[in-house]
C-alpha cells in the first residue's frame, strides 16, 4: 500500500470514531471569522488553562477528546430540508453561523463521510442536522481544516493531501 493511501486509510478510520459521539462544543464568531471549532467525546482536562474569563469555561478548562478545526474551507450546515449556515454567512454574536453551529451542541453524530480524492468531509449528526466542508483551498500557505486528538493531527489541505 503508497503512503498516500494508508494515511487516507489512516484518516478514515481516525474521523469515523467520532460515530456516536456528542459534540459538547462549538465556537464560531466575529473574532474568528469563518474559522470554526468543534470538540466530541470525553472533556479532556486541559494541560493549559486559559485566563481569558472572556472565554467559556469548557474552553478555558477542558479539550475535546476528537476536535475538528475549520479552517480556510467552504462549508454548509444544513437540515433535511434547509440550509442553516455557511462560511460566508455573518458571524456577528447573534448571527446565523453563531446561532446554527451552536445548534450542534449536544447532538450525536451518527455518520461521517469522507469523499476522495478531495478529501471534502461530511457529518452528519442527529435530527437531520450535517455540517458538509468543501476543500476548495489549493495553496501551500493554507490548510482547509484539521482533525486531531492527543495522539494524531491530520491537517487537510489542497489537492486531497495531507
Amino acid at each position: 500500500m503508497s503512503k498516500e493511501k494508508f494515511q487516507i486509510k489512516s484518516y478514515v478510520s481516525e474521523v469515523r470514531k467520532l460515530i456516536g459521539l456528542n459534540c459538547w462544543l462549538a465556537i464560531a464568531g466575529k473574532g474568528t471569522g469563518s474559522y470554526v471549532s468543534f470538540d466530541f467525546g470525553k472533556k479532556i482536562i486541559a494541560d493549559k488553562i486559559l485566563s481569558n474569563k472572556n472565554i467559556p469555561d469548557d474552553l478555558r478548562k477542558y479539550e475535546g477528546e476528537f476536535c475538528l478545526y475549520i479552517e480556510d474551507c467552504a462549508w454548509r450546515l444544513e437540515s433535511d430540508d434547509e440550509v442553516i449556515c455557511g462560511s460566508a454567512s455573518s458571524n456577528d454574536d447573534n448571527g446565523v453561523m453563531v446561532s446554527g453551529i451552536k445548534s450542534l451542541i449536544g447532538k450525536k453524530v451518527i455518520d461521517v463521510i469522507v469523499s476522495r480524492p478531495s478529501l471534502d468531509l461530511e457529518i452528519i449528526f442527529q435530527d437531520g442536522l450535517k455540517i458538509v466542508l468543501f476543500c476548495v483551498t489549493y495553496s501551500d500557505d493554507y490548510d482547509n481544516y484539521s482533525y486531531f486528538n492527543r495522539d494524531i493531527v491530520f491537517i487537510v489541505r489542497g489537492y486531497g493531501e495531507f
